[in-house]
């Protein structure tokens, strides 16, 4: 059985908020450096521009550390094959003539996956409107989640 109740929060975002938890769960977390990783090198050379883009929108919004590069990439990764899955969908239709009748394309099944995958990370990172109410911190310059999916 999984952990009850909501995920910890990291001690930096208890003293954004001013919660008097703050002092005690310092004391027993590390904290990470700030700062943009780099890019691991399984991730294609093609997505490095998309992977420092929206590092820098993380590294702005004050939620990116070193140790994060992996789940940076992830999201990156994930985000990528949601677009393909979504060009897919545009050039062939949502809706697949059969024999047995017109049925839905399985890239639409595609697509959700690898949306709910960015989503999953996305919501860690604090990249939707209520993450960022969790958060207690303002957006540094207005992005939603229709601007980083690139569709703004």
């Amino acid at each position: 059985m999984g952990r009850r109740g909501p995920a910890p929060q990291p001690a930096a975002v208890l003293r954004m908020r001013g919660s008097w938890r703050a002092g005690p769960r310092a004391r027993r977390t590390a904290d990470a450096i700030a700062g943009l990783p780099q890019a691991p090198d399984w991730l294609p050379d093609s997505l490095h521009a998309e992977h420092h883009r929206l590092g820098g929108l993380l590294l702005d919004m004050r939620v990116l550390t070193l140790a994060d590069g992996d789940a940076l990439a992830h999201m990156v990764l994930a985000l990528h094959q949601w677009r393909e899955a979504r060009s897919m969908i545009e050039a062939h239709g949502a809706v697949i003539d059969r024999p047995s009748g017109p049925s839905p394309s399985p890239w639409c099944s595609v697509e959700q996956k690898y949306y709910d995958r960015w989503l999953r990370l996305a919501l860690q990172f604090g990249l939707t409107p209520s993450s960022r109410t969790s958060l207690g911190a303002a957006p540094a310059k207005p992005d939603d989640a229709a601007t980083i999916l690139g569709l703004a």
